[in-house]
């Protein structure tokens, strides 16, 4: 197999790109980058509502550590089929803004 460089662009520069303060349903299927993505996602997390994830802990050990890590103040989470999760905070949620958009 030879490498191949694949475009990749981070999840706060893709909200600041397209003005987005909150993000209601975040979709995430990475193929075992999870542990990467959710150890790093102090910055975002708290903009997001709710998550639909593909855990991949048979390609990498520790996505699911770092996910749930990661979503600690998400109150409601139910697993189907043992690995696609689901999680959403409360209704009453208020996104908090990043400092940069802060008034």
């Amino acid at each position: 197999m030879s490498d191949v460089l694949v475009p990749a662009i981070c999840l706060p520069d893709l909200m600041q790109a397209f003005n987005l303060d909150h993000i209601d349903l975040l979709k995430v299927d990475i193929e075992g980058a999870e542990k990467e993505v959710f150890e790093n996602s102090v910055e975002w997390i708290d903009r997001v509502s709710a998550m639909v994830i593909e855990l991949h802990d048979r390609l990498k050990s520790g996505c699911s550590r770092a996910f749930y890590n990661a979503t600690t103040g998400f109150s409601d989470q139910s697993t189907h089929d043992g690995e696609i999760t689901f999680v959403r905070r409360d209704p009453g949620f208020i996104a908090r803004k990043p400092a940069r958009l802060r008034a």
